[in-house]
């Protein structure tokens, strides 16, 4: 049975609501050239890597370098922050604090680029997360294994039975294949179900015993509030 050593947490839609944000980014930067990329286009490139959807959209017809366009979502989404405040998706603060008294160690395992992660994170009190891996560093990005399984090496745990936290499919494939168990949590690209996945309706009554079932199996696989 395994005991839970560490959290690891998707960061976009599963900690933050800025999925909204990285969507009005990836619809007004084609706008700039006269071009189409719709909402539809964005929910599709949920949770994958950015240099996916900037492939995307140099195939759709913008005239830079994938690392220009990932540069100007970044800044766009980046801007929004400023002007609107970091979106803590409900009870993600609260967990944060608990897990944090109870001295378990977190990981912050996103395909999103440090400076937005970061920019995020910064407002939690010193120590809160221990690790950050973000999308511009990662070797093989999710749903690779190896961003969770490098994230646990770097806590010092074993990443089988440990738990992520996830809004998105290939997070939660990522997860899976790295050994641990998986929370998802309701995102804007749908999640199907599975027999080892385990489903809250938000982070809300999320508590470190919650977490702990989790690990140990003992957690139903179904949606509770």
């Amino acid at each position: 049975m395994a005991e839970l050593k560490a959290v690891f947490l998707d960061h976009d839609g599963t900690l933050v609501d800025t999925e909204p944000y990285w969507i009005e980014a990836e619809i007004l930067l084609p706008e700039q050239f006269g071009l189409t990329w719709t909402e539809e286009d964005s929910v599709a490139c949920i949770g994958s890597p950015m240099p996916v959807t900037a492939q995307k959209m140099q195939d759709l017809g913008i005239p830079m370098t994938i690392e220009e366009i990932i540069e100007d979502l970044c800044s766009r989404v980046l801007a929004m922050i400023d002007e609107q405040g970091v979106p803590w998706l409900p009870g993600a603060l609260d967990l944060f604090e608990n897990l944090a008294a109870e001295g378990i160690p977190c990981a912050i395992v996103s395909n999103a680029w440090r400076s937005v992660v970061e920019k995020n994170i910064s407002t939690l009190p010193e120590g809160t997360v221990q690790f950050i891996l973000a999308g511009n560093e990662m070797v093989h990005p999710k749903p690779h294994p190896w961003s969770y399984a490098h994230a646990a090496e770097v806590l010092g745990v074993d990443p089988a039975g440990q738990v992520a936290i996830e809004d998105s499919l290939p997070g939660t494939l990522s997860a899976e294949a790295a050994g641990m168990n998986v929370l998802v949590v309701p995102g804007i690209a749908e999640v199907p179900d599975a027999p080892t996945r385990f489903r809250v309706g938000s982070l809300t009554n999320v508590s470190v015993d919650t977490l702990r079932a989790i690990a140990a199996g003992e957690f139903a696989p179904t949606v509770v509030s």
